[in-house]
C-alpha cells in the first residue's frame, strides 16, 4: 500500500495535522505577520492526559480528547518575531494556565525586549 503525504502529516484518530505538518508551515507563518496581519500560536494540553492513558488505558484516554483543556496563547509578531520564539512563548503561557488550576486559558505577557 503506497504512503499517502496526509497520512505522514496527520493523526490517524483525530486527522488533525501533527508535528511534520506544523513545523512544515510555521516558519512561513511567522514570516507573513506583522502589526497588521498578527499570528495566533494557541497550544492546547488536555489535563491530565498521561494520566488517564497510563491508568485506563489508550482506548479510555482517546473518549478524554473531550475533557478539560488548558490553553496558551502567544502572537506575533506581539509576543515573538521567530517559530521558535513563538512556540517558547505559547508553551511558557500554557504552564501559565496550568498552574493557575488546568481548565484554563493564558496569554503571553509582552515581549521582553534587550537593553
Amino acid at each position: 500500500m503506497p504512503i499517502r503525504l496526509r497520512d505522514l502529516t496527520s493523526d490517524p484518530l483525530t486527522g488533525a495535522a501533527n508535528r511534520r505538518a506544523f513545523d512544515a508551515e510555521i516558519g512561513r507563518a511567522v514570516n507573513r505577520a506583522g502589526p497588521d496581519d498578527p499570528l495566533a500560536l494557541v497550544m492546547i494540553d488536555v489535563d491530565h492526559f498521561k494520566t488517564i492513558n497510563d491508568t485506563w488505558g489508550h482506548a479510555t484516554g482517546d473518549q478524554a480528547l473531550r475533557t478539560r483543556l488548558s490553553i496558551g496563547i502567544a502572537v506575533a509578531p506581539d509576543h515573538a518575531t521567530g517559530p521558535d520564539d513563538l512556540q517558547r512563548v505559547a508553551d511558557a503561557a500554557l504552564y501559565r494556565a496550568k498552574e493557575g488550576g488546568r481548565g484554563r486559558s493564558t496569554m503571553a505577557g509582552p515581549a521582553r525586549l534587550a537593553a
